[in-house]
């Protein structure tokens, strides 16, 4: 029996394949090891959520009470209503 002619095709097709398997596999890992690393350096290094701690977060300083002024450091309104009679 005699080869068919189309042997080295099929051969060459099938070599192709196996290529082209090997890469898409090389492609792949290629893909996780940068997903991965990408995560890893995502989660320690990201500027807008360093230092947020979960859960209540304290006020800001400009919000904080305990700086409050005390009734006894405001001016009294009657001053106000003083100066408006005097312009009478």
């Amino acid at each position: 029996m005699a080869r068919k002619p189309y042997s080295f095709e099929k051969r060459n097709r099938e070599l192709s394949r196996q290529k082209k398997q090997q890469d898409k596999l090389a492609r792949k890992q290629e893909a996780r090891k940068r997903k991965t690393e990408m995560e890893s350096s995502a989660i320690e290094s990201d500027p807008d959520i360093a230092g947020i701690v979960p859960g209540p977060q304290s006020l800001p300083e400009q919000w904080n009470n305990s700086k409050s002024i005390s009734p006894k450091e405001e001016e009294p309104i009657t001053q106000t209503n003083d100066s408006l009679k005097e312009g009478e």
